[in-house]
């Protein structure tokens, strides 16, 4: 019996001459390496690839020099999530002979990611949220060192000599109700004149909230890394 639930909230993201990737990775029982290594949302110069890049005041504004950026964000956020697997529940009865119950594995997970009121200004960012549920054989192997130099190093690309100024009010509510369980138990085996035997299978349940919240970047890199799994793990991290 297998149950599991994933749920992604982004709620009033606002990207100002930003450039940035949001990646959202989910895996049951993974069994082999997570290769990030080819992973390009950006060219050199900052912009996103395959784009005509501008000014923050616009492509036929490239001589203004002071732009301001404002937000009012209000996010409100209710997660209510109830994950359950059952194997067992079983009976069994025997007039003559044996009586026998023998169950399977139960695993539930839940998993909740929040991203509320994310402002980017004059920024680049990376945010990256991988979970595994259950055990995983494998590797993780992140952007080669070039990858996050380009990514640190791109700077701001406001004209020359321009000013920038930022007002963000960022209001936020997050409720989360997350319950995972797993059963395999609850059984009964009886018999008359002969045996009974009840074997269970194992339970697992695992839950994870991540919640990201009222995130204001102006003129500076943001990378978030988040890397849950579930259960043992057997491997490496690469190009940390």
């Amino acid at each position: 019996a297998t149950a599991y639930a994933n749920v992604v909230n982004v709620l009033n993201t606002n990207i100002f001459n930003s450039s940035g990737f949001f990646l959202f990775l989910n895996s049951f029982f993974g069994g082999g390496t997570l290769d990030l290594s080819n992973l390009s949302f950006m060219n050199p110069s900052g912009a996103p690839s395959g784009t005509t890049y501008c000014s923050l005041g616009g492509c036929d504004d490239e001589n203004q020099t002071e732009y301001v950026a404002i937000n009012n964000n209000n996010a409100t956020i209710d997660n209510q999530v109830v994950v359950r697997a059952n194997s067992g529940g079983n009976s069994a009865t025997a007039g003559n002979g044996n009586a026998s119950v023998q169950t399977g594995n139960a695993y539930a997970a839940a998993n909740v990611v929040n991203v509320a009121n994310t402002n980017f200004i004059d920024s680049n960012y990376l945010l990256l949220s991988f979970n595994n549920f259950g055990d995983m054989n494998g590797d993780v192997v992140l952007p080669n060192a070039d990858f996050f130099s380009h990514l640190f190093g791109a700077g701001s690309t406001l004209n020359s000599g321009s000013s920038l100024s930022s007002n963000n009010t960022n209001t936020a509510n997050v409720s989360n109700g997350v319950s995972a369980n797993a059963s395999s138990g609850n059984n009964t085996a009886s018999a008359n004149g002969g045996s009974a035997s009840v074997v269970t299978g194992n339970a697992s349940a695992d839950g994870g909230v991540t919640n990201v919240v009222n995130t204001n970047e102006v003129g500076g890199t943001t990378v978030f890394l988040l890397f849950r799994v579930f259960g043992d793990w057997a491997g490496d991290v690469f190009n940390a």
